[in-house]
């Protein structure tokens, strides 16, 4: 009998650390399935086919989740497009962590990186956060036009979501994460101010917990120190600037190496140089010199992000 409970509680173990397995093996697979996607469907430049048809797929994608799909309707010089929002509830509704990707591309390439890959990891976020408890309410935003400069701005999609918050609405964002741009640089980045500008001292503990977090998980994310600070600047603008113009924190994670080219953060690579907004933004271009470094970087982002906001700060 004795034999018996024995193999019994072996089986079990194997059962448990097979599961667990799977867990920790799932992190970035779903993402990069849906990268696959919309690679298929196309470079999604604004007011084209493809942008329609990629607003089409992460709406199913989300309603197959279980999400109430909210869609808020904008106007861009006469030409309407939309962001795409669900929200997950939390343990404190007293707060609430907003998580952006924009799903709009350039004419240039079939926008694989920039940014399939946000969305992508966006969408997976979605589905690994629906059944679990988070300790802040959550928001998913999927923003439209944020390439397209038109009205003497781009980042339109954004720009409307914080323009129309209140004050009181505002207050209540913890913090925003913006994702873009994530899987063909040579390095994983993280910012939270840009250029010059100051951010309240308190706002910086962000960034310290997330650089804690991810020496502890042994992923390696990089931060680009100002001299003499401990904050992470960028020159680049995306979606997490409205939010840091109006005083939110922000945590703006990308791929490139701030040691290339002229040294500002746009030479993402030195193999290649810059792979955004050129032909060789697209998958057969960069599956085929960084499939391994994709993979990666889809598995380290999710499973970082999901770890900081769980973390609760």
């Amino acid at each position: 009998m004795k034999k018996y409970i024995h193999i019994v509680v072996v089986l079990l173990i194997l059962i448990y650390n097979f599961d667990s397995f799977n867990v920790m093996a799932i992190n970035g697979d779903i993402a990069y399935k849906h990268l696959l996607k919309f690679s298929s469907i196309g470079n999604r430049v604004f007011l084209t086919q493809s942008e329609i048809n990629s607003r089409k797929y992460i709406k199913n994608v989300l309603k197959d989740l279980g999400y109430k799909v909210n869609i808020d309707k904008f106007d861009v010089d006469g030409h309407e497009t939309e962001n795409i929002e669900v929200n997950k509830k939390g343990m404190d509704s007293s707060k609430v962590i907003i998580l952006g990707a924009h799903y709009d591309g350039r004419i240039e390439g079939n926008a694989f990186d920039d940014n399939g890959s946000g969305i992508s990891i966006l969408l997976e976020l979605c589905k690994i956060f629906r059944d679990i408890n988070t300790p802040y309410d959550l928001k998913f935003i999927f923003f439209g036009a944020e390439e397209i400069n038109l009205l003497g701005r781009g980042l339109h999609g954004s720009y409307n979501y914080v323009e129309s918050l209140s004050d009181s609405e505002k207050e209540r964002i913890k913090y925003m994460i913006n994702l873009d741009t994530l899987v063909s640089g040579d390095n994983m980045y993280v910012y939270n101010v840009y250029k010059d500008e100051k951010i309240e001292e308190t706002d910086n503990l962000f960034l310290e917990k997330l650089m804690e977090i991810a020496q502890n998980m042994e992923i390696d994310i990089k931060v680009n120190l100002r001299d003499g600070e401990d904050v992470s600047f960028t020159n680049t603008k995306s979606d997490y600037y409205p939010f840091f113009e109006s005083g939110i924190p922000v945590l703006y994670f990308e791929s490139t190496n701030w040691n290339a080219g002229e040294n500002d953060g746009r030479t993402q690579t030195e193999m290649f140089g810059r792979i955004i907004h050129t032909p060789m933004d697209n998958m057969n271009f960069l599956e085929n010199f960084f499939d391994k470094r994709i993979k990666e970087r889809l598995t380290n982002y999710v499973s970082l992000i999901k770890e900081f906001i769980l973390n609760g700060i």
